[in-house]
């Protein structure tokens, strides 16, 4: 009931990213809503920061094609002909103002290394739920877990 609810007051006015995290929600998670909106706020934050570095049109590009393009396969949720790499090399590319970079800066690391989307989306659930980037404690890596599964690529 409570999924049913949720639904229809969302219909018709989701977001791309609200539709691909409740198709993957549906498909992989068995409608859990709690995946849901988790998927949606750990994706929301991955384009507010693509779009921030200049990799919105790259960001837009491939969750459009995930919300067209979804498929569920028995409880596994694929994207077929979904390119990320444009998405993963702009981000790649943006020395600063990635969630990889402050998480960097953060712990005094030289270098973010290699970000991609799915590093970048990790990197951000971590910030968000970890207090002392660099002293995190068991619940709240058990939190950045939950935030880092909802990260969906």
């Amino acid at each position: 009931m409570r999924r049913l609810l949720f639904l229809l007051l969302l219909a018709g006015c989701n977001t791309t990213i609200e539709t691909v995290c409740e198709n993957v929600a549906d498909c992989t998670h068995g409608g859990d809503i709690d995946f849901a909106q988790q998927c949606q706020a750990s994706n929301g934050g991955l384009e507010t920061e693509a779009r921030n570095v200049g990799c919105g049109d790259q960001f837009e590009a491939y969750y459009s094609c995930a919300k067209e393009k979804f498929t569920c396969t028995g409880n596994v949720s694929s994207f077929p002909g979904c390119d990320r790499a444009p998405l993963d090399t702009c981000l790649a590319n943006a020395r600063t103002g990635t969630a990889c970079t402050e998480l960097a800066e953060r712990c005094g690391a030289a270098d973010a290394g290699a970000c991609d989307a799915s590093r970048s989306c990790a990197a951000g659930c971590y910030l968000r739920v970890v207090k002392n980037a660099c002293a995190p404690t068991a619940e709240e890596l058990d939190g950045v877990a939950v935030c880092t599964a909802a990260c969906t690529h």
